[in-house]
């Protein structure tokens, strides 16, 4: 029996795992001839690319089947220790099928771009909309290989695998992170540009955000612009600033914070209060309709932090008659030193309708040489929410919300969420300023109940340069900063501890509690003057932890980014029932979610 064991595991076993190990191999060599290709592969490139994967479609296919189907996988299935192991093969065999199937599904994709069939000289938008059109069938078979990849990926048990198998899941895990977000995204957009610009006349208003004056649910809206497309070709854009509306729309309530300072009721500018952003940008289109008897199909939001990824790939922009130049380096800066008039010459606020019109109209006019890093730059504004959109159409809305692209604060997160939502009420630019660090500490009991401390250190340096010191201007270099903190539906609020300058952290109350979109928030209004460093930390709990039958525990927690802000550092440290403390560092430039499990 020993013997028949041992000749079944080297002629039947040991070959299917090499052919795993092969089929990763001719995946990561066609990925490679693929990538760099970009969008413009040649015939031959094609060619190397599906024969890589049809190999590797066997390898993870018939060569490895023995691994699903094996009378000793089968019986090792079910010995402790080893069952684990066994999964994880399993998982991993699933999940190089579903990444090879989902690459199969992308060359027909490649060859229609580089057939030329899709452009014809007619700009990069309307090519891309003839891509998504003509390629539906395609784009829907490998939205669906992406799904199935990811539940693969997940389905790979945690804890401790055997080492050559350890390795499998960390190389599927990173496949996945550099695939999931970019391919998820960029499909989301061909399938939906066939109805955002195609038959007809399609209208939408941008909002250009600055996240050196943070609002809840985006930056300070410094100008707005109206781009109109027809069957698929640019008609016009037109963009000003955003104080036209405030003569013409005078009767919307302001959210109370923001009514206490200025007295009056709310303007477009700081129409973006809800971190929900279809709410906000509902908002935002029902000023810009009220004001012009203009109806919009969707709203999009664009910070400088995109576009400095934009001018990366179009180059530096200079508007006449203005000599500043703007380019990849210095958006953001730059732009707030012009529109807030921070040095002589400087024009203010109208330069950002000529702005915005010269980016939107050297975008469109990329060649297609550079497609791919336009669509990597549209791609990474997005994923960091710096371009966040929505749309009237069910259809299309439901597509950005599924890719992540629409700034939908969840109603119901899987486990443990929170998310942080700074209103800077202080008037001035301090957002580009005022550092912070976020640190969240999170005790797991047996019963999955959890006790979450979440702290929020925030320092205000003083600024000695004077185009500096000009965008904190009338503030006496004070910062406040309207803080929400938004919790998970489940979650009991239990303290809110102030801590100025090191001193001991003291109870206060919250300044308000609400609740939206089903998430409970508890806000606090945070001063802060020159040189201090001040910590919040919100104490609640709840039962955010999954346990399982055999009595495991499974905690996730979802971290979500705010709209338009900047990036800044976080850490997670997780106590678990098992007296173990599983650490976290990340920088919070996108959504992150962790999860650790016990049993």
């Amino acid at each position: 029996m020993v013997a028949a064991v041992v000749v079944v595991l080297l002629l039947r076993y040991l070959p299917a795992y090499n052919a795993l190990q092969q089929g990763r191999a001719d995946v990561l060599s066609a990925e490679g001839i693929l990538r760099s290709a970009g969008l413009d592969p040649t015939s031959q490139e094609l060619s190397a690319a599906s024969a890589q994967l049809n190999d590797a479609k066997l390898d993870f296919g018939e060569r490895s089947s023995v691994i699903d189907n094996g009378w000793i996988a089968g019986i090792v299935g079910h010995l402790p220790w080893f069952d684990r192991q066994v999964a994880a093969v399993r998982a991993l065999r699933h999940a190089g099928e579903d990444g090879t199937d989902l690459a199969i599904d992308l060359i027909p994709l490649l060859q229609d771009l580089h057939s030329g069939s899709a452009s014809g000289g007619s700009g990069v938008i309307k090519a891309l909309a003839s891509v998504g059109d003509t390629e539906h069938s395609a784009i829907t078979r490998a939205l669906a290989d992406l799904a199935s990849l990811d539940s693969s990926v997940a389905a790979v048990p945690g804890g401790s695998l055997f080492g050559p198998i350890d390795h499998l899941r960390t190389a599927a895990q990173q496949a996945q992170q550099r695939l999931d977000g970019p391919v998820r995204a960029g499909l989301t957009i061909l399938q939906a540009l066939p109805r955002v610009v195609g038959t007809g006349t399609h209208r939408y208003l941008i909002l250009l955000t600055n996240p050196g004056e943070e609002r809840g649910g985006g930056g300070f809206i410094g100008a707005v612009g109206v781009v109109v497309f027809q069957d698929g070709q640019l008609l016009s854009s037109n963009f000003m600033p955003s104080e036209f509306s405030d003569a013409l729309v005078t009767n919307i309530p302001a959210p109370p914070p923001i009514e206490e300072i200025t007295g009056t009721n709310l303007v477009l500018s700081d129409s973006d209060w809800s971190p929900n952003y279809p709410t906000s940008a509902a908002l935002a289109a029902e000023f810009y309709t009220r004001a012009t008897g203009q109806s919009v199909d969707g709203v999009i939001n664009v910070d400088p932090v995109a576009l400095s990824y934009v001018l990366q790939v179009v180059g530096s922009v200079q508007v006449p008659p203005y000599p500043q130049v703007v380019g990849p380096g210095n958006t953001l800066l730059e732009l707030n030193y012009i529109i807030n008039m921070a040095r002589p010459g400087d024009p203010g606020k109208a330069y950002l309708g000529p702005f915005g019109h010269a980016v939107v109209d050297a975008a469109l006019k990329t060649p297609r040489a550079k497609w791919v890093a336009l669509a990597t730059a549209l791609q990474r504004g997005a994923a960091e929410k710096h371009i966040v959109l929505h749309f009237n159409d069910s259809q299309l809305e439901q597509l950005v919300a599924d890719a992540g692209i629409g700034g939908v604060l969840p109603q119901r997160p899987t486990g443990d969420a929170v998310l942080v939502a700074d209103s800077n009420l202080s008037g001035t630019k301090g957002d580009l300023f005022v550092s912070r660090h976020y640190d969240m500490v999170s005790t797991v009991n047996a019963q999955g109940h959890v006790v979450d401390q979440l702290t929020l250190t925030y320092h205000n340096p003083p600024e000695t340069a004077p185009a500096n010191a000009a965008l904190l201007v009338n503030s006496g270099g004070l910062y406040e900063d309207y803080i929400r903190v938004y919790l998970p539906p489940s979650a009991n609020f239990d303290d809110l501890q102030v801590s100025e300058g090191g001193a001991p952290a003291v109870s206060e109350s919250p300044e308000d509690l609400g609740v939206e979109n089903n998430r409970q928030w508890i806000s606090y209004d945070l001063i802060l003057d020159v040189n201090e460093t001040t910590t919040v930390t919100f104490l609640y709990d709840g039962p955010f932890a999954q346990v399982g039958q055999n009595g495991s525990v499974s905690y996730q927690l979802a971290w979500e980014k705010q709209i338009n802000a900047l990036t800044w550092p976080v850490s997670v440290a997780v106590h678990l029932p098992d007296g173990r403390i599983i650490q976290f560092q990340s920088q919070l430039n996108m959504d992150r979610r962790w999860e650790v499990g016990v049993g």
